[in-house]
């Protein structure tokens, strides 16, 4: 499968066992995932709404992106096909 599918499955794996973790005491403020490499957000994000048991643990809070302010001219004007 495709990078994001994979990402995807890890990500619920991880957050299924904070869950487990969660629900033995570890308090948890917060989860911060970091996904370097991925210029779309968009797939990872929908874990936390078409996975049960992550939409039951879990509230996507927010996206933040970072972007290289040295190279980021260079590549604005990119094209990058679908998908």
């Amino acid at each position: 499968g495709c990078i994001c599918c994979t990402v995807r499955q890890d990500l619920v794996e991880v957050l299924k066992k904070l869950s487990r973790r969660a629900e033995k005491g570890l308090k948890l403020d917060a989860i911060v995932i970091e996904t370097t490499g991925l210029a779309d957000p968009a797939p990872v994000a929908q874990t936390f709404f078409v996975d049960d048991d992550v939409k039951a643990f879990c509230i996507l809070d927010g996206i933040v992106t970072l972007v290289d302010a040295k190279h980021v001219v260079q590549h604005l004007d990119d094209e990058k096909p679908e998908g």
